[in-house]
């Protein structure tokens, strides 16, 4: 088990391509912390197990017990990007609602009058 997690944390610090000192600064830990975990020398405790999990994303059975496959975490990065951008969206679209209404009223505004325009030269 200590073996699939050490192999686990290496595989997916690279892929977000970083050193074992940029993961632990990432999440609170010394290198030599996460230097051990790889090389299966240390085995972590709950709470980081939980800190690294939610930090890759990644489901804690798999961190620990599995074997994290390239699919997995492409199917969970775009999801990732997907919901950061639902969120800026939804932040756009509070931030500038009264614009946004404002704008909807005059294409309202402009469909009306060319639809009388175009009455009145049918008309004639």
């Amino acid at each position: 088990m200590i073996n699939n997690f050490a192999n686990n944390l290496t595989y997916l610090r690279k892929g977000k391509k970083l050193s074992q000192h940029q993961l632990a600064k990432e999440i609170g830990l010394v290198r030599m912390t996460i230097n051990y975990y790889e090389s299966g020398k240390r085995a972590p405790n709950l709470d980081v197990l939980v800190l690294l999990a939610n930090y890759f994303s990644i489901d804690l059975n798999t961190l620990v017990c599995g074997k994290v496959e390239e699919n997995t975490l492409s199917i969970k990065a775009e999801l990732k990007m997907y919901q950061s951008a639902l969120n800026i969206i939804r932040k756009i679209s509070k931030q500038y609602s009264d614009e946004l209404m404002d704008i909807a009223i005059l294409f309202e505004d402009i469909s009306i009058r060319e639809d009388k325009i175009c009455r009145t030269h049918l008309e004639k």
